[in-house]
């Protein structure tokens, strides 16, 4: 008789195991098919462009994570900013990454739309702004006006050599006036 009450306890137990294993399945496969219904494609690539963004400006700024879903949230207009950084970030780089592999000199200040070997996607900034360049045997740079301004007048744009080597090679850093500057040096560097 004891042996049938804990054949009949096992069985009731291993019973109440399954219905809860089920109902923990059920719950969580509910809540994982709800989360991924509320999830919107273009919000995530728009954090992504915009965390992007952020990290290329040679600028302060929110550090990447979790705290950026919500500091976004809370900000949309920083991440249209930082999406429109980030755009204008990899059309400038392309640019002066073109103009090191062609070890092109361009000694005078030129408008990217006046250059035929840069792709049409690639001739404006985010603001549709045409971008100014010039490369000498040292550096190579990169100018938008950026989000404040009109196009630039690129025959009169004038940046001292001294304000040029402050800037951090390779980032977008960004100018009080608003101005976006790309920086390389004239020769890739080698690792060593």
């Amino acid at each position: 008789m004891k042996l049938r009450i804990t054949k009949t306890k096992m069985m009731v137990a291993i019973l109440a195991v399954a219905v809860l294993s089920g109902a923990v399945y059920s719950f969580v496969m509910w809540n994982l098919k709800r989360s991924f219904q509320k999830t919107d494609p273009q919000a995530f690539q728009d954090l992504f462009e915009a965390s992007l963004g952020q990290a290329a400006t040679a600028r302060e700024g929110i550090q990447p994570g979790p705290g950026a879903i919500q500091y976004y949230r809370d900000h949309p207009e920083e991440l249209q900013r930082d999406k429109r950084y980030f755009e204008t970030y990899g059309s400038a780089l392309m640019i002066a990454t073109s103009v090191q592999e062609r070890k092109q000199s361009i000694e005078e200040w030129t408008a990217s739309t006046e250059l035929e070997w840069i792709p049409p996607s690639n001739k404006t900034d985010a603001w549709g702004h045409p971008f100014c360049i010039r490369s000498s045997p040292h550096r190579i740079v990169v100018v938008s006006p950026g989000p404040t301004s009109g196009p630039l007048d690129c025959r009169t744009l004038d940046i001292a050599e001294a304000d040029l080597s402050k800037m951090t090679s390779a980032r977008l850093n960004v100018q009080p006036s608003g101005a976006l500057v790309v920086v390389l040096p004239a020769q890739k560097q080698t690792g060593g």
